[in-house]
């Protein structure tokens, strides 16, 4: 009898063993099962992931050569222009010589021709009959005459050239005024008339100068005089002070 249970009690924990390995079994294959079916799906996984890695890589190699292609283009394109602007630098020095040496020809016939002009005046002037050589005086706020500072060429009923000199630019350079001559029969006050603003003929001179031509005008005058007027504001009236003076009612002192 001892010899029966101690068998049946050994198969009983056989037969729980085997149970247990059953149990055991069924828990490996299941996650053998679920580890197989991971593993299908991670070589799935790797299998597009290497598709992937292809594919971006010829991508890259493709942008690659794109950006190889397009620097070079830049570089070609920066060569190029660096060689117009020089090109252009060239031309544009070339283009000021030639100006420089074209405005010199300007200058120099602009000379040429007043260096003429100035002859022609000369000789009308020095040929003319009845010419009067007169100074021009400044006065001081007295009323007194001072130091010669200009000289008029006058031609009597043809015409009169006033010439000033170291005139005050100060207010004259704003464009806002300007020095008038008027001319007047000497004791006639209501007879003054404009005969014309003063220009600069030679700024390295201090030079200003005035030339009338009109013989009716001059004919009614015998003393000219220099006042600073605002531009735009002249009219029959000089309101400033008189700056220089010239008498011209004296005989001719020139044949």
């Amino acid at each position: 009898m001892r010899a029966v249970d101690e068998s049946r009690r050994k198969e009983e924990i056989l037969e729980q063993e085997v149970v247990a390995l059953k149990v055991e079994r069924s828990r490996i294959e299941q996650g053998l099962q679920r580890a197989e079916g991971e593993s299908d799906q991670l070589q799935t996984a790797a299998t597009g992931m290497k598709e992937q890695i292809t594919t971006l890589t010829t991508e890259l190699q493709t942008t690659r050569a794109s950006q190889a292609k397009a620097e070079e283009a830049l570089q070609q394109l920066k060569s190029e222009r660096e060689s117009d602007q020089a090109a252009m630098q060239t031309q544009n020095r070339e283009i000021r010589s030639l100006n420089e040496k074209l405005q010199e020809q300007m200058s120099q016939k602009e000379r040429d021709r007043d260096v003429l002009e100035a002859e022609l005046r000369l000789r009308e002037l020095v040929g003319a009959r009845n010419l009067h050589i007169v100074d021009v005086y400044d006065t001081d706020s007295n009323g007194k005459t001072k130091k010669g500072v200009g000289r008029v060429f006058y031609t009597q009923g043809r015409s009169l050239v006033f010439y000033a000199y170291d005139l005050s630019t100060s207010r004259s350079e704003t464009g806002k005024y300007a020095y008038y001559v008027w001319g007047h029969r000497e004791g006639n006050d209501e007879s003054v008339r404009n005969l014309g603003s003063l220009n600069p003929d030679d700024v390295s001179q201090k030079r200003w100068m005035l030339k009338v031509n009109d013989g009716k005008a001059l004919s009614d005058i015998d003393r000219v005089f220099v006042t600073l007027e605002q531009n735009g504001r002249v009219d029959l009236r000089p309101h400033g002070k008189k700056l220089l003076s010239a008498y011209l009612g004296s005989p001719a002192n020139h044949p």
